[in-house]
């Protein structure tokens, strides 16, 4: 897994990145989950972070923990754990997160540097 941070007034300046290999977790969902928890663990309190991702699949996992209530359902969603540990930090931290999805392997600077990482793991 891997990711980038940039500058807000300056998407074109890279401020720190992160990569990691994942033995136990073959799926590529799970990764881009753990991706995103890593992504809040470097974070500052009080903020908005915006992580853009070219997987649907872990915006829509977002979106379905996000608006479910009841705790007996949402243990069983999938990556539970990782997913209550996300939205753990957004509440103590107070964080807002925006989760946008971007095209995959469309020359995204960005999202091609992440990949890069990613592999290089």
């Amino acid at each position: 897994m891997g990711w980038i941070r940039v500058k807000e007034s300056d998407h074109e300046e890279i401020l720190n990145y992160f990569k990691s290999s994942n033995m136990s977790w073959p799926f590529s969902i799970k990764t881009e989950i753990l991706a995103i928890y890593t992504a809040l663990l470097t974070t500052i309190k009080n903020g908005e972070i915006t992580i853009f991702t070219d997987s649907k699949s872990a915006i829509n996992q977002f979106e379905q923990y996000k608006k479910e209530y009841s705790r007996r359902k949402k243990y069983k969603l999938n990556q539970k754990m990782v997913w209550s540990n996300i939205f753990f930090l957004m509440e103590e931290w107070n964080l807002k997160v925006n989760l946008i999805k971007v095209k995959a392997h469309d020359g995204i600077w960005r999202n091609e540097k992440a990949d890069k990482l990613a592999k290089e793991g």
